[in-house]
């Protein structure tokens, strides 16, 4: 019964992709000289272990309300409670090879959960330029859908998940301070704010849908 459904999938696939040559089934696609210097660049970083003074200094004064800047300030402190983010070193402040980038974020609610969600603006632009407009894409490394469909045809069981990926794959060291950012700890508005980065890749960026898709794609090849 399974050669016989298996038999049928390719038959189908070969169908389709006869018919429909714009939406090839065979989950390949060709990569551009951008795509492949970036997966060129993501397998020489990528390991285990990272798997396991703009506009940016004018965030969050702006809301005042005593609820909204508590729940700004615990969700900014889980991030480096759980390893995401980190305070930037005195030592590291001027780094003198210009590869540094501060980023803007706001706070949004969720509509029904009521829980507050802190996004890092990659688009937002300083002097014309953004952090995305620095960025390689990358591959688009997703299946077609029609692909993903076809599979229940080759298998009894079918399994679906969530994986929340973003924020769990690491930025090198080298490169976290493109993602600083200002904040103020404990509250206080009226001191200076201290200066952090993430330590993970952010879900805005222009690179991190491709980077977290083959940082995934390479934990299932290890394992």
């Amino acid at each position: 019964m399974l050669q016989k459904l298996k038999e049928l999938n390719q038959t189908y696939r070969r169908s389709v992709n006869m018919e429909f040559h714009e939406i090839l089934t065979n989950d390949t696609r060709e990569h551009s000289v951008e795509d492949k210097l970036f997966l060129q660049m993501v397998s020489s970083i990528t390991s285990k272990q990272q798997f396991s003074r703009s506009s940016a200094s004018k965030i969050a004064k702006k809301e005042t309300h005593t609820e909204f800047q508590k729940d700004y300030n615990t969700f900014i402190q889980s991030l480096m409670d759980k390893g995401f983010a980190e305070k930037v070193p005195e030592s590291e402040l001027d780094r003198l090879d210009g590869k540094t980038w501060y980023l803007p974020h706001h706070g949004v609610y969720h509509m029904t959960k009521k829980k507050i969600r802190v996004v890092f603006h990659c688009s937002s632009r300083y002097q014309v330029i953004s952090l995305n407009d620095k960025l390689l894409q990358g591959h688009d490394l997703t299946y077609h859908l029609i692909a993903v469909l076809l599979r229940f045809l080759q298998e009894i069981y079918a399994i679906t998940a969530d994986i929340e990926m973003f924020y769990k794959f690491h930025v090198a060291p080298k490169d976290r301070d493109c993602l600083r950012y200002f904040w103020w700890p404990q509250e206080n508005l009226d001191q200076q704010p201290h200066v952090y980065r993430m330590a993970v890749h952010l879900y805005v960026a222009m690179s991190s849908p491709a980077y977290s898709n083959y940082a995934l794609k390479h934990t299932i090849q290890d394992h």
